[in-house]
């Protein structure tokens, strides 16, 4: 049986606590495809739900194609074209995976490892030279797969800069930018990306000797 501490000793307990050892680093990745969006509205949500409710509609209204182009994309609180960290950060940790950086078990740990950091929505503002509207043809629903079309945006000559916080004990910056590097050519980002079988969104890291 353990004895119960004193009550005067517990005035002298001391607990040491070891910060993570962090490091911040800038990161410039810069497309070598164009990068497509295709934010999920809520207008979209509104007729899905009303989909699912059994809510039959006698007309579909006439669509408005230039505002759902100009809906696809997503803004920062600046209003600027922007781009979801969370959605860099997936990239990085399947890649990871999937080019056997890490373990199956050690992706809770690397998603921990690292933090983008970005505005007040999580989204990093993307710079570009160029951006056209897409019309897509896209195939949807369950079975049936009707075919539809998409209005889209496309962003060409594009590139994004943010910093990434490390935990050093866990991936050190040099791994951290080769799974970058990675990611960039054989995952991609956005819509039609390399891991979904398309060729858009792919990318290289700024500065990073191959």
């Amino acid at each position: 049986m353990v004895a119960e501490p004193k009550k005067e000793d517990l005035g002298s307990l001391v607990i040491k606590v070891e910060k993570p050892k962090l490091v911040s680093i800038p990161v410039k990745i810069v497309g070598d495809t164009s990068l497509i969006q295709q934010v999920w509205t809520e207008k979209a949500k509104n007729e899905m739900r009303e989909k699912h409710l059994g809510v039959r509609k006698i007309k579909r209204p006439v669509r408005n194609t230039k505002q759902e182009f100009e809906d696809s994309y997503y803004r920062n609180s600046e209003n600027k074209p922007a781009f979801p960290a969370g959605c860099i950060k997936h990239a990085i940790v399947d890649t990871a995976y999937r080019k056997k950086f890490i373990g199956q078990y050690d992706k809770p740990l690397l998603r921990g490892a690292f933090r983008i950091i970005a505005d007040g929505k999580n989204l990093v503002e993307v710079k570009y030279k160029k951006l056209v509207m897409r019309e897509d043809n896209v195939n949807v629903g369950g079975k049936s797969r009707s075919a539809d079309l998409r209005y889209r945006a496309e962003f060409q000559d594009w590139s994004m800069e943010f910093k990434v916080v490390l935990e050093t004990d866990i991936i050190d910056p040099q791994t951290f930018m080769n799974i970058l590097s990675h990611a960039g050519f054989s995952n991609g980002l956005g819509e039609w990306r390399i891991e979904k079988g398309g060729t858009f969104g792919q990318f290289h890291v700024e500065g990073l000797e191959i």
